[in-house]
């Protein structure tokens, strides 16, 4: 088996050589355009393709995605161009006006309009809904090779063979100024982020920045000692980076024009490069075969990827997680840059996250999962502590003790477990549960342990004895969560036979019923104060009930699904929160908006807009109650301030996100995500200035494996792209669905496989190279009630 790299992932093979790859906007998709005029669409959840399309014209030659990520547009050889529905792979329409090759396609930022720079010499604008030609811009001289939109979509610039630079009025489509100075073709022109500069690549072996207003060149950036291929800004637009002929990277200063860094490694010309979304990583690709991730701030080569003759393109994921890179072949090839670049990393779970939980004492995140484990995982390194291993069956939830010491799991074994939180032992299995175990809370005292079952009962436990004090018994249907007062004498629980039950935790008498409407309740939760109960109902509303009178104190309409709680906890299956601080409730509609509202008036205090038409999957408030987090299913986690009603940060990329918790303190400020692939992760909110940004601080790898002699062997939790990239790689055999030994020693898949260059090559346990990335997977092993009264919703 050839040698597996670290960080790489599976890569995406065609028949055909890769002239341009892309991510979608948004980072769901990745579209591929071939030589032989087709175009390939993948997921990028887990890289399988969509669609591919007839492939009747010749030789993709560019490819651009609309705003929305929805429409993809290609051009070819031919001039012809194309819109393609993403998600079905329609081709919406076929423009023939140009008579010959398009170099580049741009959308608008308003996305309504895209515009094709062709080698006829024409700029041709067109409309994205119908595709008519609204304008054909004419003035350039010689082929026409880039073009890009001001970021306030006003105004367009184009660059030429002819050596000049181009601004366009973008309504009138009147040139308002000519750039002349470069010596050579111009390859490319980009602006900045702030639109009052662009920037042009030329082969006379200089970068110039031009004022968009005045059409003044601000400065010419020399330097490089061959011709430049291209140029692009910084997101931040402080600086600029391009790549040349001569072999390397120069990232320069915006502001005075002098190079900052010369970045030397590659032993051939590079070809491009990209800034990463946070700005803090260059990636460039090269004849020489690799793509070099460079630190920008230390000018340093923090990871080198190969397996191109020839890389020339590389292009990262909106959110900055992953680059894909293309060459003089047919193969795309992906790379995991958190795992190429971070300095800590564990296994993860075999299967998907079910609930994340931060102690209480701010040293320690606790993830469990469908995989049966519990781990405990270093909040500064990322590094897994202790696997908890003793359950049968699927963990649902967990739950840390308020002093932060033990940790309650719910099992779909039909039992509740107390552990250690530092030791990792198993204290207490509580059993009574005669079905699965879905949810399990502490009282605030920390002496009694509330559990809630599908065999429609909840039961209270004390947490030293772990003996059952209180079967509660009385719902028709599955009882789907439990909370306590936050004085402890009271617990609630919402269940299926759309009911709510008020308990008292002394007794086990059932106190009042709160009947729900008829599509069902989601969830319950207390007030601050613990005079109120938040019922969150189908319906798409939630009810405040009074728990002394069970009166209805006040109603909120048009929700998705909400709970409030005085820790701001949330249940894996709601989408709103109660503020710590008292007062509002944070929801979240299947629209993508998440909304703030007073609870005392039912007034909607802020619409919180950003994510891209897509249901809210989950929204936590932080401890404090100044933020909150929205998950969404457009990929996205976003940060927003309460007060004000802003976002201050956006998370990309978060695929398959199945539960979210803040850090227990505010200072630093972490969120910590669980996913569905089985991996978590921990990123700081920085505020440096505004806006605010998420730096991620570690991510765990997806599982690990035995891996002997090139096969695959003793293997649990192999996710589909890590068996798909070995067996890629030559690897022969299957993975198990389980393994009977405990404490089999392993070692995670992108740190090991890549030290083995043939299938003689064999790892020794105990040899140096075993030690040092050793882990490890464990075997999963095996009163009188009083009367109650009724209140109608």
């Amino acid at each position: 088996m050839s040698g597996v790299q670290f960080g790489e992932l599976p890569f995406l093979s065609h028949k055909s050589e890769v002239r341009s790859s892309l991510f979608s906007p948004v980072g769901d998709t990745f579209a591929v355009g071939l030589k032989n005029g087709q175009i390939a669409m993948y997921s990028t959840l887990n890289w399988e393709l969509l669609w591919t399309s007839s492939g009747d014209s010749l030789d993709i030659c560019c490819i651009s995605y609309s705003v929305k990520g929805d429409l993809l547009a290609s051009g070819g050889k031919e001039g012809e161009v194309r819109m393609w529905d993403v998600r079905t792979g329609e081709c919406r329409f076929t423009l023939t006006d140009h008579d010959r090759t398009i170099n580049h396609i741009a959308f608008s930022p308003q996305g309504d309009q895209f515009a094709s720079a062709s080698s006829d010499k024409t700029l041709r604008l067109w409309s994205v809904l119908a595709g008519e030609r609204r304008r054909v811009l004419k003035k350039h001289t010689w082929a026409i090779l880039h073009v890009a939109y001001s970021p306030d979509g006003t105004q367009i610039a184009t660059c030429s063979v002819d050596k000049t630079v181009r601004l366009w009025n973008n309504d009138s489509g009147v040139c308002n100024h000519t750039l002349h100075g470069h010596r050579n073709f111009v390859r490319t022109v980009v602006y900045s982020p702030r639109g009052d500069q662009v920037a042009s690549a030329s082969l006379d072996k200089t970068v110039r920045l031009w004022d968009t207003t005045t059409g003044a060149c601000l400065h010419i950036l020399t330097g490089h000692t061959d011709h430049v291929f291209f140029a692009v800004y910084s997101p931040h637009g402080d600086q600029a980076a391009s790549v040349s002929k001569d072999k390397t990277v120069r990232l320069w200063d915006v502001e005075s024009g002098t190079c900052r860094r010369t970045l030397t490694g590659h032993a051939d010309q590079v070809n491009s490069a990209m800034y990463s979304p946070r700005g803090d990583l260059v990636a460039s690709a090269s004849n020489d075969g690799t793509v070099q991730l460079w630190d920008v701030e230390a000018g340093s080569c923090r990871q080198t990827f190969s397996g191109h003759k020839m890389a020339k393109g590389v292009i990262f994921s909106p959110e900055g997680d992953q680059v894909a890179t293309r060459g003089d072949d047919t193969i795309v090839r992906l790379w995991d840059v958190e795992v190429g670049t971070a300095r800590h990393l564990s296994s993860g779970h075999g299967d998907r996250v079910n609930c994340v939980e931060y102690s209480p004492t701010g040293n320690q995140v606790a993830s469990c999962s469908k995989d049966g484990t519990i781990r405990l995982w270093d909040v500064e390194t990322g590094i897994c502590r202790s696997t908890l291993t003793g359950h049968n069956g699927e963990i649902n939830h967990i739950a840390y003790s308020p002093q932060g010491d033990l940790m309650a799991s719910a099992s779909n074994d039909n039992t509740v477990r107390v552990w250690d939180a530092q030791t990792g032992e198993c204290r207490h299995t509580l059993t009574g549960h005669i079905r699965f175990v879905l949810y399990v809370a502490y009282s605030p005292s920390g002496n009694q342990i509330a559990s809630c079952s599908t065999d429609k009962t909840a039961r209270l436990w004390n947490t030293f004895t772990g003996i059952c004090s209180h079967a509660l018994d009385g719902h028709g249907d599955f009882v789907r969560s439990i909370v306590y007062s936050p004085r402890g004498d009271q617990v609630a629980s919402a269940s299926d036979d759309k009911t709510v039950r008020l308990w008292d935790t002394a007794t086990g008498a059932c106190l009042h019923i709160f009947i729900g409407p008829r599509e069902g309740i989601t969830s319950v939760a207390y007030s601050l104060q613990g005079d109120q109960i938040a019922i969150t109902n189908k319906d798409l509303t939630i009810r405040l009930k009074d728990v002394k009178t069970g009166e209805c104190r006040c109603t909120l309409s048009k929700i998705d699904k909400a709970v409030y709680s005085p820790r701001g906890t949330l249940s894996k299956i709601d989408k709103a929160v109660y503020s710590p601080r008292g007062g509002i409730v944070a929801s979240g509609n299947r629209n993508g908006t998440v909304r703030l509202w007073n609870i005392e008036s039912g007034e909607c205090l802020h619409s919180l807009t950003g994510h891209t038409d897509s249901r809210v999957l989950l929204i936590k408030l932080s401890p404090q109650g100044d933020r909150v987090a929205s998950a969404s299913m457009d990929n996205t986690i976003r940060l927003w301030h309460v007060a004000s009603g802003q976002c201050q940060a956006v998370i990309r990329g978060s695929r398959g996100i199945r539960s979210i918790v803040w850090s227990t303190n505010s200072d630093p400020n972490y969120v910590v995500v669980g996913f569905v692939d089985g991996s978590v992760a921990m990123w700081q909110v920085m505020d440096d200035g505004d806006p605010y940004h998420a730096r991620m601080r570690w991510r765990t790898t997806k599982g690990g494996l035995t891996v002997k002699e090139a096969s695959i062997q003793d293997v649990r939790g192999l996710s589909q792209l890590t068996k798909k990239l070995l067996e890629q790689r030559g690897a022969v055999g299957r993975p198990i669905e389980d393994i009977r030994e405990s404490s089999r020693k392993v070692a995670t898949m992108t740190s090991v496989v890549s030290k083995f260059k043939a299938p003689s090559i064999r790892m020794a346990e105990g040899s140096s190279v075993a030690k040092s990335f050793e882990g490890h997977v464990e075997q999963v092993k095996d009163a009188q009630p009083l009367r109650a009264r009724r209140y109608t919703m």
